[in-house]
């Protein structure tokens, strides 16, 4: 079994029953995050030649797959967001995403 031996299941598991845990412990009821360069990483879409910033909602909305990932810091950093996100919730926390976008 993949917990018994420590592998990339137990990796990604058990720091977000901790971290759901210590949510509920702090009495966090709700956290902000602005959207750029906090939840995203904005990239320069050479094609367009302007930055991907939630202000620019046409552009976001021709962005390609790829493009939406590495704006998003790239698959690891999408993987780390959703375990933190998914923490928050265990823990009972709301989150609100501030944008102009």
């Amino acid at each position: 079994m993949d917990c018994e031996r420590g592998g990339p299941l137990t990796r990604r598991l058990i720091p977000r029953a901790i971290a759901g845990w210590w949510m509920s412990r702090l009495g966090l009821k709700a956290i902000f995050f602005d959207f750029d360069s906090t939840i995203s990483t904005p990239i320069f879409v050479e094609r367009a030649q302007k930055w991907a910033v939630a202000d620019n909602v046409p552009l976001f909305q021709r962005m390609d797959e790829q493009e939406i990932i590495s704006n998003l810091g790239g698959t690891e950093r999408i993987i780390k967001l959703e375990a933190f996100f998914d923490a928050l919730h265990r823990g009972g926390v709301k989150l609100f995403i501030v944008s102009i976008g």
